[in-house]
């Protein structure tokens, strides 16, 4: 098939509707979509000349004279004066400067995981219905580029290696995977909570007893309880465990503010009636008891979590998912994987090829060995066998490939209206044509003709070739 020249993007298939498809076929990058940034003027950048800052950010003194001028009739100073310190100690040298030894990261066990991106199944049947209704040909690479660019479109596969004895442990709320089974049961008491469990806010009598102070945090400023009363513990670990995770507990626990101010304390005792208690959601029965969120993670951790975890040698989860991996040897080894396939989408490119066979989709080969994918097979045809009409578009086509629709009317018709009876004329046979496959229609709107290969010497002739 011939290549196309420059093709037309804001060409159109006049007649062809409109699909709701989720992934806009749009291959420009989206560093070129976005606007420029606003134009910033540094100060004094490395390597300016002094001639290219703006007069009034110039030091209009000359260089070496920072300290004010004497006043006139006044002594000068006396540069030849040394510091007494430099006088005492004449060969004294300098003091060593001191290094701070910086901590290094702990390495990173490394996972015998096979790491696999595919095709989310919703995006992807959107995509293979719009390449059956419009019959354009797509570019495959660029497909699977498309997909790679947005996580929510993709799907990870992790499979661990035959000679790795070990298990996954997979999360059935959001298909989250760990080694450590511990990590997934804190991962569902905390993240998902609210899938099992009502919130429900009530006001309480406010607490009662003598308090002369209490604890702020000194890090956001919230207000957590005095030190006396029983939730201070359980508070001071909530906000540790909700904001500052990373941070050891004994140097949150520095952070922590004693206020003695009566206001501040009237304002815990007003906020402490506000509680926040939680019913489990109704499974076809009655709705349970309120409780309080120590007694609904306790009920998560005896009754929810053992059933709400999965060991396998194989998951597949959102690419979004695992983004959030916290296994540090199988988030690293999806980092790797991530950033192989962005420099080629090898494991995406053969899911989807498969994907799309399997929804009857055909492939061919193009210009300089780009593979296309489309709903129609390129068929050839001998524009001596056909009418005088498709004859004149045929041989248009091979003369001239990589010509829009637009182009096309206005060579074989000239000087004639848009919306002229000549020019359907033209275009009904065009549309019948590429649905036949005897031309081939791309995804910018160019059109080209399919060729047969020669075959090479010494070997029989081939059938028509798909491209």
């Amino acid at each position: 098939m011939d290549s196309t020249d420059k093709p037309d993007p804001a060409e159109q298939d006049d007649g062809t509707a409109e699909t709701a498809s989720s992934l806009e076929f749009n291959f420009v990058p989206d560093w070129a979509k976005q606007p420029p940034p606003a134009q910033v003027d540094f100060f004094v950048s490395k390597g300016r000349k002094e001639r290219d800052i703006p007069d009034e950010g110039r030091d209009r003194r000359r260089p070496g004279h920072g300290r004010p001028a004497p006043a006139r009739g006044g002594p000068r100073p006396d540069n030849n004066r040394r510091d007494d310190r430099r006088s005492a100690h004449p060969t004294r040298p300098p003091e060593p400067r001191r290094e701070v030894p910086q901590r290094r990261p702990e390495p990173v066990e490394r996972v015998p995981v096979q790491v696999r991106f595919m095709p989310e199944q919703k995006r992807l049947a959107a995509v293979a219905r719009e390449i059956q209704v419009s019959k354009k040909s797509y570019p495959l690479v660029d497909l699977a580029t498309l997909f790679l660019s947005r996580p929510e479109t993709c799907e990870v596969r992790l499979e661990l290696d035959r000679e790795f004895r070990a298990q996954l442990h997979q999360c059935k709320f959001c298909r989250l995977v760990a080694r450590d089974p511990a990590l997934i049961a804190t991962h569902i008491v905390k993240d998902h909570l609210a899938d099992c469990f009502d919130q429900e806010a009530v006001l309480s009598d406010p607490p009662s007893g003598q308090f002369t102070c209490v604890a702020k945090c000194g890090l956001s400023g919230e207000i957590l309880a005095p030190p006396n009363h029983h939730s201070y513990n359980d508070k001071i670990l909530e906000i540790h465990q909700a904001r500052y995770p990373d941070m050891p507990m004994e140097s949150y626990r520095n952070r922590i503010q004693i206020v003695h101010d009566a206001a501040v304390i009237e304002q815990w005792k007003e906020a402490s009636r506000k509680q926040t208690l939680y019913r489990r959601k109704p499974d076809g029965g009655e709705p349970g008891t309120p409780i309080t969120l120590a007694e609904a993670e306790a009920v998560m951790l005896k009754e929810i979590v053992p059933t709400a975890i999965q060991q396998t040698r194989h998951a597949i989860l959102p690419a979004v998912t695992a983004q959030a991996i916290r296994d540090p040897g199988l988030r690293l080894a999806v980092q790797e994987a991530w950033r192989k396939e962005n420099r080629f989408p090898l494991t995406l490119l053969l899911a989807l090829r498969g994907a799309l066979h399997h929804r009857h989709l055909h492939f061919f080969k193009a210009g300089k060995g780009i593979e296309f994918v489309s709903s129609v097979i390129p068929t050839p045809l001998d524009p001596e066998q056909t009418v005088e009409p498709i004859r004149q578009v045929l041989n248009h086509l091979r003369e001239h490939p990589g010509c829009t629709r637009k182009d096309l009317v206005a060579a074989l018709l000239p000087d004639i209206a848009a919306d002229a009876p000549e020019v359907r004329n033209v275009l009904t046979p065009l549309a019948w044509l590429v649905e036949r496959g005897h031309i081939i229609e791309f995804f910018n709107g160019t059109l080209s003709t399919p060729v047969k290969r020669q075959p090479a010497p010494g070997k029989p002739p081939a059938g028509p070739v798909k491209g």
